[in-house]
């Protein structure tokens, strides 16, 4: 039986989502909630009683808790490499979320800067570990040979569940939520496209404003080429209100197979009618015969993954994790995406500067 790792979660508004995993979810088996933080001092009031943890309405107060090793810092990504840093500098771990960034320059050198302290920085898109969705993707690829990546069909959609009122908050800038639903929703399809494809080289985006409140668009498509010569379709709207909370599907075409993670209604197949993660396989072997495969996946992509923080607190080396250039190449792609969006032109994505030696 381990013992359980003190966190402090910092920003309450999408940070209470968190507060539930670690109390009654996944991270209830490895880690305690020690203490909750907010600038509003009626939420984080009103948390600290509900879990009988103290309250700090500051960062620097609840960093002077020595005896708290972990943070999970879910404040807007608007300058969070300098809340990050300010967090290293205490020698604590951290747990973020996507997006992670809106600077990859800034992204790339704050979590340089805790390999090179030793220091995990985790997040959920892209997660520490390859997940096990995007881990049957790439043994499907292998060992059915199915060939170079030829096109992607990526989307994402919230419908009843997002207020979308215009509140003064950084979801209200363009300039600092560029394309709204490609980097609020749509980045976790990025980064696993990435994580499966490689590099994007070029994209070209359009965009609209069909009922939100918002001075920022609530539907985008955009198309991605990668350098490997396969195109991606991506589309994110805050618009549909189908009965789901929010979807994202995943539809990957190879020369030789192709494979659907979540495509179709959930519901009308009674069996699998509350599964998340479902991939298929469609593909020919030997003698042109066809090839079915269905797996239901135990954890979903874009999922914190607490075990892996965990271990990585308690000091082990985990292997085969994601590397800091992996994470900035989504937040390039989003820079490229912002300057389409002025554009209505296809643009280059730029790569970040080379690490130093």
């Amino acid at each position: 039986m381990h013992s359980k790792i003190p966190i402090g979660v910092v920003g309450l508004n999408f940070g209470r989502h968190i507060v539930e995993q670690i109390t009654s979810g996944p991270g209830a088996a490895f880690f305690q909630l020690a203490a909750v933080c907010d600038q509003n001092r009626a939420r984080a009031d009103e948390f600290a009683a509900r879990e009988n943890v103290p309250a700090y309405y500051s960062l620097e107060d609840l960093l002077q808790r020595a005896d708290i090793p972990t943070i999970g810092l879910f404040t807007g990504p608007i300058h969070r490499s300098q809340l990050l840093r300010q967090i290293l500098k205490t020698g604590k771990h951290i747990l973020t979320t996507k997006p992670f960034e809106l600077d990859p320059i800034e992204a790339k050198a704050v979590l340089m800067e805790a390999r090179h302290l030793g220091l995990a920085i985790h997040l959920n898109s892209p997660a520490p570990l390859l997940s096990p969705d995007l881990a049957q993707i790439q043994a499907w690829v292998a060992e059915f040979q199915l060939g170079r990546p030829i096109g992607a069909r990526a989307e994402a959609w919230h419908g009843g569940g997002f207020t979308e009122v215009a509140d003064g908050s950084w979801f209200d800038d363009p300039d600092l939520c560029p394309v709204a639903p490609l980097y609020r929703i749509g980045i976790y399809l990025i980064n696993d496209l990435i994580r499966l494809w490689g590099p994007v080289e070029q994209v070209q985006v359009m965009h609209a404003r069909l009922r939100t409140g918002r001075p920022t668009p609530d539907t985008a498509a955009a198309v991605l080429r990668f350098q490997n010569g396969a195109l991606g379709n991506l589309f994110a709207t805050f618009c549909i209100n189908d009965s789901e909370p929010g979807e994202s599907r995943l539809t990957l075409n190879y020369e030789r197979g192709t494979i659907y993670r979540d495509v179709g209604p959930r519901g009308l197949d009674e069996a699998h009618s509350g599964s998340r993660n479902r991939l298929e396989l469609v593909c020919t072997s030997g003698q042109h015969k066809r090839v079915v495969r269905t797996v239901e996946c135990s954890a979903i992509s874009g999922a914190y993954q607490w075990e892996a923080f965990y271990r990585a607190v308690r000091g082990e080396q985990l292997t085969q994790t994601v590397e800091p250039q992996t994470v900035v190449m989504g937040l390039n792609v989003i820079q490229a995406l912002k300057r389409a969006g002025l554009t209505q032109a296809a643009e280059t994505v730029q790569e970040s500067p080379a690490d130093e030696s």
